[in-house]
């Protein structure tokens, strides 16, 4: 009865904030609520007929403890240990699978609805030079992919919202930059390089930012790198390496690599032998159809053929657009899906994880694909901000470099 009442109040709460918004949001984020409560009911079905390391995350039978406690705090520590440590008490309570299913994919879902705030939402009124793809870009957040998997029990529900929270701390940092740290900090505890990542990305942004004081950027930089001091040997030790040379990222990526390839399931792929291309076509494009070997594959074979064409419009798009107009954090987003993807690439041999990873980093990659430049302050350009950080030399006029924004002004 309890486990009903709290998962009623917490869906009402949030279709409740969801309507309070401008209208231009909350159908978008209505449709996304309903639209991820159906594949949660989906991951549900799917995991007990299939299983899954859900059902080991509800039962907290995973292997990284020796034995089953009755503490809750035996449970903290990083990734596996922390979601563990989250279902201890639903697990002493008796919650259903089904209940701490709805509860994680809330947890997904809220992921997505900070996504789209920080990401897609549009600010200003229609531009009529914005084409199709521009207008509706907020319709990629709709790719199952990311809703199954960020729908149950899983790290990539807890990944989708910390990273969610992080790039919303950050396109709001003026009223929501006191969450970072916050963010930051679950997002650690729910994937370690992925919250070292993001750390070092969020210091960045605000180095960069144009409209902070020196003074305060040397104050959020030495901060930044306190933190980054603290946390590094924390990760090294959760990825049992000794540093973050390229041998040792290196060997790390080829245990991976050699581990997956030893597992002998039916989507292993020989990426061993691929070059850098191969394994970056591999990871952002397959499975496609060629791959396909039951409806689930051909499923995702579907989505992974949106991205081709998505990419390739992408690309055509860049030719038309001057790259000091992207905003600030666009960069950011860049940065952060080229170092994913290089990471993955590298250490994934096989479709599933790929898909599986792919869950929480494409949705930023497609998030490039339909920048909203008009919705953004010039101010807010790389160019402005790198040129504000770091003093031109006479050579260089910063009227031409930034002309493309003086005139956005008008």
């Amino acid at each position: 009865m309890i486990e009903l009442l709290i998962i009623t109040v917490a869906y009402g709460f949030t279709a409740y904030t969801n309507h309070s918004r401008p209208k231009q949001d909350r159908w978008v984020l209505h449709a996304l609520l309903g639209y991820h409560l159906l594949f949660t009911f989906a991951f549900t079905y799917f995991i007990l007929l299939q299983g899954g390391d859900a059902i080991a995350y509800w039962e907290l039978s995973t292997n990284v403890m020796e034995a089953p406690s009755e503490r809750w705090m035996d449970y903290f520590g990083l990734s596996t240990r922390f979601v563990q440590w989250l279902n201890f008490w639903p697990h002493q309570w008796g919650w259903s699978f089904l209940g701490l299913n709805l509860i994680y994919g809330l947890l997904g879902y809220l992921g997505i609805q900070l996504i789209y705030l920080s990401l897609f939402k549009r600010t200003s009124q229609e531009d009529k030079t914005e084409n199709i793809i521009q207008k509706s870009g907020w319709l990629v957040l709709f790719l199952p992919n990311m809703h199954f998997w960020t729908a149950g029990i899983t790290k990539e529900a807890l990944t989708i919202l910390g990273l969610g929270w992080v790039f919303y701390g950050l396109r709001y940092w003026k009223s929501a930059g006191w969450q970072l740290p916050l963010a930051i900090g679950f997002l650690f505890l729910a994937r370690p390089h992925i919250g070292f990542l993001m750390a070092g990305l969020s210091f960045l942004f605000f180095l960069l930012e144009p409209s902070l004081d020196r003074r305060w950027k040397l104050g959020i930089g030495g901060v930044g790198v306190l933190g980054l001091v603290l946390l590094y040997p924390m990760l090294t030790a959760y990825l049992v390496i000794d540093d973050f040379s390229w041998d040792s990222l290196k060997a790390l990526m080829d245990y991976q690599l050699d581990f997956l390839h030893g597992e002998g399931v039916g989507s292993m792929v020989d990426m061993q032998h691929y070059n850098l291309l191969q394994r970056l076509g591999t990871y952002l494009f397959r499975p496609l159809f060629f791959d396909a070997y039951n409806l689930q594959t051909y499923l995702a074979s579907l989505e992974n053929l949106v991205y081709v064409g998505l990419s390739v419009y992408g690309l055509s798009r860049i030719r038309g657009t001057k790259l000091t107009n992207i905003p600030l954090l666009y960069w950011i987003v860049l940065l952060f899906f080229l170092i994913t993807t290089f990471l993955f690439a590298n250490s994934l041999s096989n479709l599933g994880i790929m898909m599986r990873m792919k869950s929480f980093c494409v949705v930023f990659y497609l998030s490039l694909l339909h920048f909203p430049t008009t919705n953004h302050p010039a101010g807010n350009s790389a160019a402005f901000a790198i040129s504000n950080l770091l003093p031109l030399p006479p050579c260089v006029s910063t009227g031409n470099l930034l002309s493309t924004q003086v005139d956005s002004r008008k």
